[in-house]
Formats: structure tokens, C-alpha cells, sequence
């Protein structure tokens, strides 16, 4: 770890789509039942993984979503797509 920033470029993506589980409930702060996109991505930098991630995101956030063509590389450049900002 020498300090550089690593982003890596994301390799397969995969989309799901359903019912939030109750984790999703609780940390999205959604209702039962409500919608969500389940992604997962495994980046590599270079040609070697190094990040299995995995997303959920309420459906009524992201309504345009229908398949991976229709996601960025990077989640910031998605929600900044929907006018949502992303703080830590």
C-alpha cells in the first residue's frame, strides 16, 4: 500500500431485482416490500481482483435502471445521474 488511490475497473456485473430483506429494510430505511436492484461487480486492477461488491439500491431511486447497459462504471456517476449526493 504505498498511498495511491486504486478504483480498479469493474470486470462482470451482475443485476437482481426484488423485495427488500429486512438488512435492506434497516439500512436503506425502506418499507416491507419495497423494491430494490441488487448489484454485484467484481473489480480488478490490472488483471488481478481485488474487490467483491456488492450493492443494494431502492428501485424507486433508480427507476431507469432495466439491465447492466444502463449502469455507470461508478456508483457516484450514478447517483449524480438521479440528482442524488453522496456524502461519507
Amino acid at each position: 500500500a504505498d498511498g495511491h488511490r486504486i478504483t480498479g475497473t469493474p470486470v462482470s456485473v451482475a443485476l437482481s431485482f426484488g423485495e427488500a430483506t429486512e438488512l435492506e429494510q434497516r439500512r436503506l430505511w425502506l418499507k416491507t416490500g419495497a423494491p430494490v436492484i441488487r448489484m454485484q461487480r467484481m473489480r480488478t486492477q490490472g488483471e488481478v481482483p481485488f474487490m467483491d461488491e456488492q450493492v443494494s439500491l431502492p428501485r424507486a431511486l433508480f427507476p431507469d435502471i432495466r439491465d447492466v447497459s444502463s449502469v455507470p462504471l461508478r456508483i457516484a456517476v450514478l447517483a449524480q445521474q438521479h440528482g442524488i449526493i453522496l456524502s461519507r
